[in-house]
């Protein structure tokens, strides 16, 4: 499952078990990262994901709402996840997805680039053209 390979690439970075009953910083953050691949790139529910490190999905909900606030303001977790992100497409660190993950994400990225076209026009005319 994808899941694992995500929680094993973010725990072999912290050095930690992110299921663990901690608060300290490290493990937010480490969470928090866990929380995005797994939004990112599987289909899997906020309820599986959090009970994939012994949360529940409010808690993976709470950590969607603060990501933004957290690459912005805290340049240790902006690290951090670009670091994690880069693990991902370094051969070293590369990961097997399967074809309903690529599936995903390639949706994702066209959404993303409609997404982007929308915002250029706006700024280029005042109104969204698609």
């Amino acid at each position: 499952m994808a899941m694992d390979k995500y929680k094993d690439l973010v725990q072999q970075y912290y050095k930690i078990k992110i299921g663990d009953k901690s608060t300290q910083a490290k493990y937010v953050r480490a969470r928090s990262i866990y929380y995005y691949l797994c939004e990112r790139f599987t289909r899997a529910s906020l309820r599986e994901i959090g009970e994939s490190v012994n949360r529940d999905r409010t808690t993976v909900l709470h950590a969607q709402k603060e990501r933004q606030n957290m690459l912005k303001y805290d340049k240790q977790y902006k690290q951090e996840f670009d670091e994690i992100l880069y693990m991902l497409t370094n051969k070293n660190h590369k990961i097997d997805m399967g074809l309903d993950e690529l599936v995903i994400k390639y949706n994702q990225l066209l959404i993303e680039n409609v997404q982007l076209k929308m915002q250029i026009n706006q700024a280029k005319f005042g109104k969204s053209i698609v």
